[in-house]
């Protein structure tokens, strides 16, 4: 199972990309558009990063 988040909804977006990629089998993230839009990177990549800290 996979979590999935609707990047329009981006509050907190960090927190919520830490918690599907360590409580799920992965990320699905919906819609790239607004990842462009609200310039989304950032806090996308540092919720990754803050997951693949806790698999070390």
């Amino acid at each position: 199972m996979y979590g999935s988040l609707y990047a329009l909804n981006h509050t907190d977006i960090e927190d919520q990309v830490y918690v599907c990629l360590t409580q799920s089998e992965g990320l699905v993230m919906f819609d790239i558009v607004q990842v462009i839009g609200f310039n989304l990177w950032d806090r996308l990549k540092a919720g990754i990063d803050r997951a693949e800290r806790q698999s070390l």
